[in-house]
């Protein structure tokens, strides 16, 4: 067990000139603040809760629901952001049908005294949020929650729209499940609601911080990678939790307990794993505490299922909120699947709630993003990879700007090109070992916020899919143009369990693209060319609390690989039977010279005339070059290498539809 934030909480004390104890826990004293000067914002107690949107009653809908509100801004971003003060136990009020959406006025008065609750409406909405919520502060409301409208939607910072009007009051989004069920019962009877910066002001007030229960290494992986002699450490348990104490009392024998159930497919459920880890003392002066049991695993288990880990809290008080001492989660053991993110089992596709993008983009600086597999067992083959991405103005029509999507399959390789062995993944440790392309032109079936799929091969083109190694991590990533976000799942949050292995000195990976504050672009890792790749968790420059723990939450790509498990081992052959010689997909295809020091040649052969697409990527799957020469049918391509740092590269040729790629090496004279 660890008490985390008690240098910064010191820190950020002698910053505001705030001494003493805390007298009344309904805002914790360093939760807000001046501008730390490492350059992360200083509000660590609300990095961690956010805003605390609970129902109150009825109690069938009763507990803390997920929320994100929106933030103080400067400029023309002059939302009202922060919640300063709670607002406890008040109704609620939903608009009628007719305008759901808030975007006319409402009725003077309609509103006084209550918090507004309104959907989003759809992309394409004839008001902004900002007017939603002027429009329910003329009205009389005290604060604005708005629904997200899509299906199983995740909350996200609202945008402030200029020219509207001065808004006032806090503007809070919910996810989508969560507003069905409000309106649900507010069309039954009244709904009681309390917005909350940290506590209720209650006395003895224990809880989990939102989002702050460890998962497990994935959302779903592939049973026959959790072996029956021991788990490998990716596979451990890691059942640790960030929990706080919100109320106005000390808190004596705070307990964290674990209970871990396996439900194989169509049996029954039955324990196997229960823990328990407490503290003495846990005082209001510093509210969070990170408490983890040992790691443990789980190789026992000789089916495919789902595994549900409950997590509970108690203490020696009677908790006057006990809407927030129990949460629970699951993965499931699957036959050839892995995804970190959450996963649609009934549509056979990752989640895509939350829809982001790296930051700041501009001409063609895409960005590659995705998640860290680890594979323990060889044996199996990737065979492909799903993904959803959308247009950064909208979710609903085709996508029509774009021609090519490049889907990589890198595996790390520790030590590679002379590059420290430190459990960092640094640039020149990474290496393509399979690529899929999926071409959007001509098919205008395909629309943002569609899901997608590709088939993967090696670097030869010749149909073989690129076997996968045992003890290996593997980066699945999609690259994404300027102008489109790709799908996050909008749930889970890597950090806990990434933390809990850091503070026992164990490396993990979790698929970070943001160290600080994704809602303000500071220090996007892909914005800063030299930073580590967006699948390093912690390390170099970047300590614990450098990965700010609020910018985590949701932010895991669905981006999921689907394995073979009986591949054709003999890669002479393809999978089309023994006898059948795999050949490479263009005629003619060298690279030279190779280690380079001043220019990359590709020559090239094609059966038949077509575009030709030449990629350049490091080995920190960042794409350093793309350029495109129409009707080839054989030339080479040289690439001045004289800007490259020394290390290793790949080209990648499109031409049609066939692809092949290639590693090379730059090394200065």
């Amino acid at each position: 067990m660890k008490q985390v934030n008690i240098i910064k909480a010191l820190l950020i004390l002698v910053l505001l000139g705030t001494v003493g104890t805390v007298a009344a826990q309904v805002i914790h004293p360093n939760a807000f603040g001046a501008i730390y000067t490492g350059g992360f914002p200083s509000n660590w107690y609300k990095d961690y809760v956010n805003v605390k949107v609970s129902v109150i009653s009825p109690s069938a809908i009763a507990g803390e629901k997920a929320a994100d509100a929106a933030e103080v801004g400067t400029g023309t971003s002059q939302w009202p952001g922060i919640v300063y003060t709670p607002i406890y136990n008040q109704p609620i009020v939903m608009p009628a049908s007719t305008d759901s959406n808030g975007c006319s006025p409402f009725p003077i008065g309609s509103m006084t005294g209550k918090i507004a609750v309104i959907w989003r409406g759809p992309i394409g909405s004839p008001c902004s949020f900002t007017e939603k919520a002027y429009n329910a502060q003329n009205a009389g409301a005290i604060a604005c929650v708005i629904i997200n409208e899509y299906a199983g939607a995740a909350p996200f910072v609202p945008g402030y729209t200029a020219g509207v009007g001065t808004v006032t009051i806090p503007v809070v989004m919910i996810s989508n499940l969560d507003g069905i069920a409000i309106a649900a019962q507010y069309a039954l009877g009244p709904v009681n609601m309390t917005i909350s910066p940290w506590g209720y002001g209650l006395g003895s007030d224990l809880g989990f911080v939102p989002q702050g229960a460890s998962r497990w290494q994935n959302y779903a992986t592939p049973r026959n990678q959790i072996i029956s002699s021991g788990n490998p450490l990716p596979y451990q348990g890691v059942d640790g939790a960030f929990i706080a104490n919100y109320g106005t009392h000390d808190i004596t024998h705070a307990k964290l307990t674990t209970g871990v159930t396996f439900t194989p497919t169509g049996g029954s459920t039955s324990t196997i794993h229960t823990d328990t880890i407490s503290t003495a003392l846990f005082t209001v002066a510093d509210s969070i505490l990170a408490m983890y049991p040992p790691a443990y695993d789980i190789s026992g288990i000789t089916a495919n299922g789902v595994v549900t880990v409950n997590y509970s809290i108690s203490s020696d008080s009677v908790d006057n909120f006990p809407g927030n001492n129990s949460v629970s989660q699951s993965f499931y053991l699957t036959d050839s699947l892995y995804s970190k993110g959450v996963y649609d089992f009934t549509n056979n596709r990752p989640s895509a709630s939350l829809y982001e993008a790296a930051g700041l983009q501009s001409g063609d600086n895409s960005y590659i993003w995705g998640n860290m597999y680890y594979v323990n067992k060889a044996g199996s083959a990737a065979s492909r990879v799903q993904w959803s991405m959308s247009a950064a103005t909208d979710t609903s029509g085709p996508i029509s700007a774009i021609s090519d999507i490049y889907v990589y399959l890198f595996k790390w390789v520790e030590g590679m090109n002379g590059e420290r062995v430190d459990s960092f993944v640094e640039n020149g440790e990474l290496e393509l070992v399979g690529l899929g392309i999926k071409s959007f032109t001509g098919r205008p079936a395909d629309t943002s916020g569609g899901y997608f799929e590709v088939s993967m091969l090696d670097s030869s083109g010749g149909g073989i899919q690129p076997l996968l190694d045992a003890s290996s991590w593997y980066y699945v990533a999609t690259e994404i143009p300027t102008g489109y976000f790709l799908g996050c799942d909008g749930i889970s949050n890597t950090y806990p369990r990434i933390f809990g292995r850091w503070e026992n000195n164990i490396v993990e990976y979790g698929s970070p693209v943001w160290p600080a504050d994704r809602y303000t672009d500071a220090d996007a890792q892909v914005n800063t060319f030299g930073s580590l790749m967006s699948p390093a968790p912690f390390g170099g420059t970047y300590k614990v609390d450098s990965m700010i723990f609020s910018s985590q939450k949701g932010l895991v790509p669905g981006v999921a690989m689907i394995v073979n498990n009986t591949p054709i081992t003999d890669t002479t052959h393809t999978g089309g039977g023994a006898g059948v010689k795999a050949v490479q997909s263009f005629a003619k295809f060298n690279v030279y010279p190779n280690p380079t020091s001043d220019n990359i040649n590709v020559a090239i052969t094609l059966d038949n005339s077509a575009n030709v697409t030449y990629t350049i990527l490091d080995g920190h799957a960042r794409k350093i070059s793309t350029e495109t020469h129409n009707s080839v049918t054989s030339e080479t391509y040289t690439y001045n290498t004289n800007n490259l740092a020394s290390g290793n590269y790949y080209i990648i040729v499109h031409a049609g539809s066939k692809e092949m790629f290639r590693k090379f090496t730059v090394i200065k004279k």
